[in-house]
């Protein structure tokens, strides 16, 4: 008998954390993708990749240097973005998803404010000023801004920061300048 209770005793809490997890395996996934770091001592593990990787297909479609006429304005509210990234990074992506939300409603004509997120990226896209290609990057962009906005938590480093910032302008600055104009 005493045989029987140490293998229960033993087993309870492995069983119980188990149970848990299973009980809330939607809330603990959703949980686990919002993580981007995690710290214990002197470990920390990084969860950038995703977010380096999309900023690299960015600057291959993106990249100034072959699209000399596009390139990221020099005016006061690039130098507020390029400022924040010093301070605080998610900010700065904050401000520049601004800028690139005004350049595109003012290019699709509809100036209100709430014509934000997905749906004025979808109608960018039908109206193709932007291709396939920016509409997945500005998704996850999008995805981005909101984590920055509402979930404070969220952690995005400096380099990464300032590269999707970089996409952002420059994308509003296309919109704002259209080749041919």
């Amino acid at each position: 008998m005493d045989y029987i209770i140490k293998i229960i005793e033993a087993l309870a809490w492995p069983v119980t954390i188990i149970v848990l997890a299973k009980m809330f395996q939607t809330q603990l996934t959703g949980l686990i993708n919002r993580i981007s770091r995690l710290k214990h001592g002197d470990t920390e593990l990084s969860f950038q990749k995703q977010l380096q990787e999309i900023a690299d297909k960015a600057e291959l479609k993106h990249n100034p240097d072959s699209r000399q006429e596009h390139l990221i304005p020099d005016d006061e509210e690039t130098t507020l973005v390029f400022k924040l990234l010093n301070v605080d990074p998610l900010s700065a992506i904050l401000v520049a998803w601004e800028r690139f939300s005004d350049a595109a409603r003012k290019r699709l004509g509809d100036e209100s404010p709430m014509n934000i997120g997905l749906n004025l990226i979808r109608k960018l896209n039908q109206q193709n000023l932007i291709d396939e290609p920016d509409l997945d990057i500005l998704n996850f962009i999008r995805n981005v801004r909101n984590s920055a906005a509402h979930a404070r938590d969220t952690y995005v480093d400096k380099e990464t920061a300032q590269r999707i910032c970089s996409i952002l302008l420059q994308l509003a600055n296309e919109l704002e300048h259209p080749r041919g104009t």
